[in-house]
């Protein structure tokens, strides 16, 4: 439900944009082993996911958590994305609203490293830690955008950033 409210909010602000935004689908391809990245990049694990950690959370726990901090997270920005769009029409509000912005993805990668650190379930741990990947590659996506609002909501409205959290909640489904 957060994912839908986040995506129609996006939607909207990069329709209130001089450019559209691209279009998006379904992830036809989610048992390819590759991550993607917010500049298009992809590449293939060389290794096999990584293990759990010994005597770590059980999977049942950690996607309690994981879903607790993407609910957080979401809710967030769900309360920045109005403040984006302002900052579209108003580029004096943009330096305030990407600091916000900035510090909810810090409180979320912080979150979410967490329980990669803590799961005993390794194809979890490395589903979690993909997600980081995308979230850090997002990160660095807004910083390089500096105050420039549109290039802040195109980060966050790429497939990438919008795909996070889909493997792990297969995981997490998977009995």
């Amino acid at each position: 439900m957060r994912r839908l409210l986040v995506v129609a909010a996006l939607f909207a602000l990069a329709a209130c944009s001089d450019n559209p935004a691209p279009p998006t689908g379904s992830n036809n391809n989610a048992n390819t082993p590759t991550t993607a990245t917010p500049g298009g990049a992809t590449a293939s694990p060389a290794t096999p996911p990584p293990a759990g950690v010994p005597g770590g959370a059980d999977k049942k726990t950690v996607c309690a958590a994981y879903t607790k901090v993407e609910g957080d997270a979401g809710a967030k920005l769900v309360t920045i994305v109005p403040k984006a769009a302002e900052a579209l029409g108003d580029p004096a509000k943009a330096p305030e609203v990407i600091t916000e912005l900035k510090a909810a993805l810090a409180e979320y990668d912080k979150g979410l490293a967490a329980e990669a650190n803590r799961s005993a379930d390794g194809e979890l741990r490395g589903a979690i830690e993909a997600d980081l990947g995308t979230i850090k590659a997002t990160q660095r996506a807004i910083e390089s955008a500096g105050n420039d609002m549109e290039k802040v909501i195109n980060s966050l409205n790429s497939p990438e950033f919008q795909k996070i959290g889909d493997k792990v909640k297969t995981l997490c489904e998977a009995k």
